[in-house]
């Protein structure tokens, strides 16, 4: 029956997987299966037994021999415990302890982990150095996963602290380097609220060539709508102050054909510059 719970809980039938652990677990049936154990506790956790999920996962704990699985198991059970209230510690004292009971192991990066994470939320010297602790871990850990949750964090950590251009430039690497990830569109939406005033910051400083490379690294942005017209229409402005009038006249046509907001005339005016600029006296005679 055991197999079949097992079997069960693989192919997502976990009413059926849940039913038969729960009858089992404590028995000598069940004693020596690790490996259903484990379902059992994280079962109990997602069903919000915490208190249950907590004792199952120390149980756990005391049945292994390997290092790094003991240690998830402890993080687990601190974390179960964690969530029905009931820690003799504050967060950061409890998974500190986990950090250095295991260190090395992948339960020591989640620990430290949630440690930068409850390190954020302070206001004092702590918060002030979380985005660099989210950034270590980044660096030490081999899981996707992980390292993909700690740059989001350290980018929203640096959102929070008003370094925008930081921001978004661990934005722009998280999306790149973790293309198939889980928090692509956290990311993404996270871009599109930054983008906008931060173009708009550099051309105000008079940083054009700044400006069109951060609207040319987010194009796709654009493509899809997501972002103002009027902000591709200031970036043709700053590629016709640098006399990148090519350029300029072809940004201004593509906003003629797509664009139903912008001021007709603005634009139409700033399309017949770029192309008198080239020199394309016809297409000039075809505007006016």
């Amino acid at each position: 029956e055991l197999r079949r719970a097992d079997y069960g809980f693989a192919t997502g039938r976990f009413d059926e997987a849940f039913v038969t652990y729960d009858q089992f677990y404590g028995s000598n049936a069940m004693a020596a299966k690790q490996h259903s154990i484990n379902n059992y506790c994280s079962m109990l956790f997602n069903r919000q037994a915490y208190a249950k999920s907590r004792q199952c996962y120390l149980n756990l704990a005391s049945m292994l021999n390997v290092t790094s699985a003991i240690g998830s198991a402890h993080y687990l059970a601190t974390l179960a415990e964690m969530k029905a209230g009931e820690l003799s510690a504050s967060p950061e004292i409890e998974f500190g302890t986990i950090a250095d009971r295991f260190p090395g192991t992948a339960a020591a990066l989640l620990a430290e982990m949630k440690q930068a994470d409850f390190c954020a939320l302070n206001q004092d010297e702590c918060a002030e150095n979380a985005g660099q602790w989210f950034r270590r871990i980044t660096g030490r850990s081999s899981a996707r996963a992980l390292s993909e949750s700690a740059t989001f964090k350290e980018a929203l950590v640096a959102f929070l602290d008003g370094r925008y251009s930081m921001s978004i430039e661990l934005l722009q690497k998280m999306l790149r380097t973790y293309q198939s990830g889980t928090l692509q569109e956290q990311a993404q939406a996270l871009l599109i609220q930054l983008i906008p005033d931060e173009i708009e910051r550099l051309l105000d400083a008079g940083l054009d060539i700044e400006a069109i490379a951060l609207a040319q690294q987010n194009r796709t942005f654009f493509e899809k709508g997501w972002l103002d017209e009027s902000l591709l229409f200031q970036i043709g402005l700053a590629f016709e102050r640098l006399t990148m009038h090519s350029e300029a006249l072809q940004l201004f046509l593509y906003l003629r054909n797509r664009s139903t907001v912008l001021d007709e005339e603005s634009l139409l005016f700033a399309t017949i510059r770029a192309a008198h600029a080239l020199g394309s006296y016809y297409l000039v005679e075809d505007l006016a």
